[in-house]
């Protein structure tokens, strides 16, 4: 491996693709995922649609919301910038006894509201369905641990189990099959990085979220986190060849990338004679005066030259010790999402790789939700 061609490489990324830091809102995108494949499937609509009135009915009446709260329920106001709030809201009324529903819409005289067998049914594929969806949406804006981290290893068990889901789902099989579509529009790009093959036409790509999305940084951060490392590969239900392969993949962008923080770290004015680090592998010593002057100089003999063969001293790796920094960490059973961000001399050059990248935000939501509550406050 030689240092000058991953610098290299590096830069001339940057030159062509002018976006290859920004990086898109994974919660945001994953509403757009969930809205996409809803609007894609009119199956489960009737049953959602009485579900949100049933909400509605549970805060704009009184007679309701006390009924509600003799039986200990609290059905959550749907908030439609917030899709996983609507989720919660969907488990809160499904949850309710269907008895004690029915008669509590019925002497309200909202009969129309009363949930069938079949919306039950309907309802629950919904809810199998967005599990795995709700909770990267509510995992990745946690705001005391690492959030960039999450994304790969979700994006893999979301599609996975959409996979699963496929040949389960009886009544909302076409809500399965838009979301499936919807996944891979925007992050079928993450699954290609993944090694997996993605049969998704060139026309229906979210290219604005697509290329972005393949950005092998979100293959390096789950390696960074002492939760997942490896696991959430190993842990899969990948074939063991793609598993070993991916792994090796991830192993080999994270030592390119320390590699590139040992570059931009090196002392200015340092030379490739003093750094081994920046002078490559292969370099091939000086020739000696004489043979520079005597090209035609003889080849030396030696006795036995057909039976003792000359031994080479092997190469000195200069990366090695980031190769044994990796190999240590991989092999460390503390499973702290911040092992890695903690002051410590076991791990420094993979340190500072993981101060640069899991310090990244996943999503803008936090941020946001810091700028409502301002205007609250100012009004």
């Amino acid at each position: 491996l030689d240092v000058q061609d991953v610098v290299k490489q590096f830069l001339d990324s940057i030159a062509i693709d002018d976006e290859s830091f920004r990086l898109p809102c994974y919660a945001h995108s994953i509403q757009l995922a969930i809205n996409d494949g809803l609007k894609g499937s009119t199956c489960v609509q009737p049953s959602l649609e009485k579900i949100s009135k049933i909400a509605k009915l549970s805060h704009s009446s009184i007679a309701v919301a006390e009924r509600l709260e003799n039986i200990q329920v609290c059905v959550p106001n749907p908030n439609k910038t917030r899709w996983n709030s609507q989720y919660d809201m969907v488990v809160a009324v499904i949850g309710i006894q269907p008895s004690a529903l029915n008669d509590i819409l019925i002497q309200a005289q909202h009969r129309e509201l009363c949930l069938k067998s079949l919306d039950y049914q309907m309802l629950n594929e919904f809810v199998s369905l967005s599990t795995l969806f709700a909770e990267a949406t509510t995992t990745t804006q946690a705001q005391k641990t690492p959030s960039v981290s999450i994304v790969a290893s979700s994006i893999l068990a979301i599609y996975q189990d959409l996979l699963l889901e496929r040949a389960n789902v009886k009544h909302a099989s076409s809500l399965c099959e838009c979301l499936l579509e919807s996944l891979l529009s925007r992050f079928g790009g993450m699954l290609e990085q993944m090694l997996l093959v993605i049969d998704i036409s060139e026309k229906k790509k979210k290219k604005n979220f697509y290329d972005l999305f393949k950005d092998p940084v979100f293959l390096v951060v789950p390696f960074l986190d002492g939760r997942f490392r490896l696991n959430w590969i190993s842990s899969s239900s990948l074939l063991e060849q793609v598993q070993e392969e991916l792994s090796s993949k991830i192993q080999q962008l994270v030592l390119e990338q320390c590699i590139l923080i040992e570059q931009v770290n090196a002392p200015l004015g340092t030379t490739e004679n003093d750094n081994p680090i920046l002078s490559p592998t292969a370099q091939t010593q000086p020739l000696s005066a004489s043979a520079a002057t005597s090209p035609i100089t003889p080849k030396r003999k030696y006795l036995f030259t057909n039976i003792v063969k000359e031994t080479k001293k092997p190469k000195s790796d200069p990366f090695s010790y980031i190769k044994d920094e990796i190999f240590k960490y991989l092999n460390d059973e503390n499973a702290d999402d911040m092992v890695l961000l903690k002051p410590s001399n076991i791990y420094p050059t993979v340190s500072k790789l993981a101060m640069k990248f899991l310090s990244i935000p996943a999503t803008s939501a936090p941020v946001e939700r810091v700028f409502s509550q301002s205007g609250f406050l100012f009004r």
